[in-house]
């Protein structure tokens, strides 16, 4: 296929764009075409291996490791809120225990959550670990109160 005959199809695409009212997708495909337009006699896989021989490699990025959670911090905190239960004042307390605990930052918060939910996928903020920890709380005592009503 040569870089014409891609032309072509994005030019009819941007066509039907435009009928369809959609004017953001229409002027994106008029600035791919303006840039393609100049390779318009090479062949597509030639314009491919020059754009790729063109292109930076890009290292892995260098990621700051955090220091790895209190395990003591955060079995303690797992046995608060797993003790509770289902008794949402029980809970109430143990969450706000974690939540105001000074020692307890992103990694700690991150296990706790992790632990609770049975989770496998890390928290980005400890808000967020926070708010599934809550959730995951809410699930099980809305679960529990349907078994009641049935039995």
């Amino acid at each position: 296929m040569a870089i014409r005959e891609l032309l072509a199809i994005l030019e009819q695409l941007g066509r039907l764009y435009a009928a369809g009212g959609a004017k953001t997708a229409e002027k994106d495909l008029a600035k791919i075409v303006e840039c393609l337009t100049p390779h318009v006699s090479e062949p597509l896989e030639a314009f491919a291996a020059k754009l790729h021989s063109a292109s930076v490699p890009l290292g892995p990025a260098k990621r700051k490791e955090l220091p790895a959670a209190d395990e003591a911090i955060v079995d303690q905190c797992i046995n608060r809120l797993t003790e509770a239960g289902t008794d949402q004042n029980t809970f109430e307390q143990a969450f706000a225990l974690v939540s105001k605990d000074a020692r307890i930052r992103l990694k700690e918060a991150d296990a706790i959550a992790r632990k609770f939910t049975r989770q496998h996928t890390a928290f980005k903020t400890k808000k967020a670990a926070l708010l599934a920890i809550r959730h995951a709380f809410v699930e099980r005592a809305r679960f529990e109160n349907k078994l009641k009503v049935v039995s």
